[in-house]
């Protein structure tokens, strides 16, 4: 039957720059001496008297000693603790033709009245920037607080219930080892929100799940994968969809 309106908006990314860092290292040392010191001191005298026709004479001896000994001993103990900073990845991010048809082609075919991302912009008051989401996912994989708020503002003043976003990462190629061709995995995140109340909710999500394309040469195999990327990905949130009864 007739279903929503439903508008969606899924880019492809591929890594630009990533930046490591090195791990933070604490390192404590605690060390304890003990002395322990012992010693003695004794004195030994002895006087004489002789006396004898025509004089007196005396005589005395003194002999002392002493002694110390002194022990000790250290005891170190060793502790730390080190502290890792993610890497801070930054990403080329496009659209691509192959992930609109293809998430059209699922939606359109499941009932919903799917309206691309370039047409709501227009209707939107100016809330929804396409060219700000693309920028927000250039750094991270989510949008932030002010351009989701704006985004579902938008999306909601043009009359559309539904919005289904994410993003497709394209990763390093290498050779498939069945055919010998070049293969290049896509890794797939997204999620529908239902915008039509007050508060947007996630009705439904997806991944990160990868898939494989392969082809002749890299864009051959790009381009595999992306489609098949955004075909599982539609498909999948669709049959949640239906499963959620939500049209």
């Amino acid at each position: 039957g007739e279903r929503s309106m439903l508008t969606f908006l899924f880019v492809s990314r591929m890594q630009e720059t990533s930046q490591a860092f090195d791990a933070r290292v604490h390192k404590r040392t605690d060390e304890k001496i003990v002395v322990d010191a012992q010693g003695g001191y004794s004195e030994k005298t002895s006087e004489g008297e002789k006396i004898g026709a025509a004089s007196i004479s005396t005589s005395g001896s003194k002999d002392s000693k002493a002694n110390a000994a002194i022990e000790s001993s250290t005891t170190t103990t060793t502790g730390g603790s080190s502290l890792r900073k993610a890497d801070q990845i930054t990403w080329t991010v496009a659209s691509a033709s192959e992930i609109n048809t293809s998430m059209v082609g699922v939606f359109s075919s499941a009932g919903f009245e799917v309206v691309e991302a370039e047409y709501v912009e227009a209707e939107s008051g100016g809330q929804l920037s396409i060219e700000r989401i693309r920028k927000e996912f250039s750094t991270g994989d989510d949008l932030g607080g002010e351009v989701l708020r704006s985004t579902v503002n938008g999306i909601r003043s043009a009359g559309i219930p539904l919005l289904a976003i994410g993003t497709l990462d394209v990763g390093m190629q290498d050779t498939d080892p069945a055919s010998g061709n070049i293969r290049i995995p896509v890794t797939v995140t997204g999620k529908v929100l239902d915008v039509s109340g007050r508060f947007p909710r996630t009705v439904t999500s997806v991944g990160p799940v990868q898939f494989f394309g392969i082809g002749p040469d890299a864009s051959v195999a790009r381009t595999n994968a992306l489609t098949l990327a955004a075909t599982k990905a539609a498909t999948q949130m669709v049959d949640e969809l239906n499963i959620k009864n939500i049209k």
